[in-house]
């Protein structure tokens, strides 16, 4: 577990030093004015829309229900389900994990890094889970 953690833990300090090293710090992530209306009815699907698997494709709802362990027609306008609160607070945080990994791509990608540096979204959850049941501390300069 702690070797996985600490290449988790490993890739945030490399992305970090990456962008410290940049001449671009600013990176904004591009939201289709749709997609932002569309949030506010079903925030699951909305987050999917804008979550890069690979470049020019975002994650197809069968990925998203793999990885927020929820019903797959979450991921489609017309069939949301009734879900509790927790489920849908756990499904947009994995989400969110993920979006978060997208939007490192897109920055690397926008900078031409190699693609060997690109994460898997579809992991991203639970490489933050894995790093979280490890117990290594990072501090982060704020």
């Amino acid at each position: 577990m702690m070797k996985h953690a600490m290449r988790v833990a490993m890739r945030g300090q490399q992305f970090k030093m990456a962008v410290l090293n940049s001449e671009d710090t600013q990176f904004a992530l591009d939201m289709n004015q749709e997609t932002l209306a569309h949030s506010i009815l079903n925030p699951a699907d909305a987050l999917r829309l804008m979550i890069w698997s690979r470049p020019g494709d975002c994650l197809d709802s069968d990925d998203a229900a793999a990885i927020c362990e929820a019903p797959p027609d979450l991921f489609y306008a017309e069939g949301v389900p009734t879900m509790t609160q927790a489920d849908w607070e756990r499904t947009l945080g994995r989400l969110t994990l993920s979006l978060f990994a997208s939007m490192r791509n897109d920055w690397r990608q926008a900078q031409g890094r190699d693609e060997s540096e690109f994460e898997d979204v579809l992991t991203a959850p639970a490489d933050f889970f894995w790093l979280i049941k490890s117990g290594l501390k990072v501090q982060a300069e704020h």
